[in-house]
């Protein structure tokens, strides 16, 4: 996916006008078209640049629907273009058209596109992890006068079901935090991971929902084959690769009862993961053996720390990274934080070799309407925990989640560039791979990174031609030392 921006400004008239591409042969190249909109930020409690109207909602224009434009008024557009595996690599030409409601057409302006010689995966390689709150749907999508309740509740099934279809669309695995016992639970899960989810939670207790788990230790025991009887069902589905419990969230280190929780789990299957979010880092020397039965470490991106990294990892967990309240100083995903940074997480995770990201909330609807109120939160933050919007009877993306997204395909670049085996590149071609993964001018680390999105597109660039040359058999490859 690529996307661009049409800015109109200085319009000197009322106009509705459509807008749309047109290829100058038989390509199967998709466009969605999104008005861009704006909402009004409070000040935080963080450093920003600018307080105010800020561009955020997407909202999608239909084929064929005319945008009103006002006399006076600045507007913007954004395009997606969608390139599907297996299109034939080479350039391709188009025509931005902008027709007014006569069919007489205002502007056109040639659109150049390169498509290089690989694809990239259905399903990312990098996992994700994104929280949806189920109890906001109603409070947007409120039951019709005289709609019976029961199909009330469908229509909220439905709104939440399309709601994780777009976030796969976007690059983001929901939760899901599913019953794997409930009726249809396969062909569910088969629906989800033929659009790209490559990881989800199960069950009905943990972090997402308070810690929730039996505080006696007898009724935590009586969980036991319930649990089995999952891991019974993941197993028969092939799905335990993907699947984990989001056992407890953050909490003191060394609390015993998430020792007892996580034993727990194993005891029931050892093939069970139990995923922890937490601030800093369990240190095996001292608190020993409070760890040994969690099984993915996600730590606050604000606290990241190299020798805590090392110790766990070398326990054999795997490594994860959530993002929560702003710093002003990490990279974050509220409104009033900078393009760049929505972006460049997935650089980050790669270049710590970090296997998975977790954001805990995408529709934290709460403090009224989230086009009225920015503050969504208790704590003075703009669009914290918010990445898609209520919209009629559909939720909608922002460009937020477009950013993001962009940065999950770089990190497929990377992962892509990575994986080339320098046996196979000549020795001038083995010192630019280093050089293209070399991360220390755009992130050397968590708190320091650019913020010139220049540098990031460029080293995109580069690292696309590389990935050209070499899948194309352009590049001369080569052997030996």
């Amino acid at each position: 996916m690529e996307s661009f921006q049409l800015l109109f400004f200085d319009v000197r008239k009322d106009l509705k006008v459509r807008v749309g591409l047109r290829f100058d042969k038989n390509a199967p190249f998709r466009t969605k078209i999104f008005e861009e909109r704006f909402v009004k930020t409070k000040r935080p409690y963080y450093a920003v640049i600018h307080v105010g109207l800020w561009p955020d909602p997407l909202v999608p224009v239909d084929a064929g629907d005319y945008i009103s434009l006002s006399k006076g008024m600045i507007y913007a557009l954004w395009l997606d273009l969608y390139t599907p595996p297996g299109t034939p690599p080479g350039d391709y030409k188009a025509s931005l058209i902008i027709e007014d409601d006569s069919g007489h057409q205002l502007y056109s302006f040639p659109v150049e596109i390169k498509v290089w010689d690989f694809d990239l995966p259905v399903r990312p390689s990098l996992t994700t992890a994104f929280d949806v709150y189920s109890q906001f749907f109603p409070l947007f999508f409120t039951r019709k006068k005289g709609e019976p309740y029961n199909l009330w509740k469908s229509r909220l099934e439905k709104v939440e079901f399309s709601l994780y279809e777009l976030m796969l669309e976007y690059k983001m695995s929901p939760m899901l935090k599913i019953d794997p016992k409930q009726q249809g639970f396969p062909e569910i899960m088969e629906h989800f991971i033929e659009k790209g989810l490559n990881g989800f939670a199960f069950g009905k207790y943990g972090g997402s929902y308070g810690n929730n788990w039996p505080k006696d230790k007898d009724a935590l025991m009586k969980l036991i084959p319930l649990y089995r009887d999952y891991a019974t069902i993941l197993r028969n589905n092939n799905l335990l690769d993907i699947a984990y419990l989001y056992t407890w969230d953050e909490g003191k280190i060394g609390d015993p009862r998430v020792k007892e929780v996580t034993k727990m789990i194993h005891s029931a299957d050892r093939e069970l993961r139990n995923m922890v979010c937490y601030h800093g880092f369990w240190d095996p020397e001292a608190v020993p053996g409070w760890g040994d039965d969690i099984d993915i470490w996600c730590f606050q991106i604000g606290s990241y720390n190299e020798v805590g990294l090392r110790k766990l990892r070398g326990l054999g967990m795997d490594i994860w990274l959530y993002v929560s309240g702003p710093d002003g100083i990490t990279p974050n995903l509220v409104i009033d934080s900078m393009g760049i940074e929505h972006r460049i997480i997935p650089w980050m995770l790669y270049n710590k070799d970090i296997s998975g990201f977790l954001y805990w909330a995408v529709n934290f609807w709460q403090g009224g309407n989230p086009w009225e109120n920015t503050f969504n939160t208790p704590w003075q933050q703009n669009g914290n925990g918010l990445l898609f919007y209520p919209f009629g009877d559909r939720i909608i993306p922002t460009i937020r989640a477009a950013m993001f997204r962009d940065g999950m395909d770089d990190y497929e670049y990377l992962k892509a560039l990575g994986q080339i085996p320098d046996e196979r590149l000549g020795l001038k071609e083995r010192q630019e791979k280093r050089r293209l993964l070399d991360m220390d001018v755009l992130c050397p680390s968590f708190k320091r990174y650019s913020h010139d999105p220049e540098q990031l597109l460029q080293r995109r660039q580069q690292i696309g031609e590389f990935l050209d040359r070499f899948y194309s058999g352009e590049m001369e490859q080569g052997g030996g030392n």
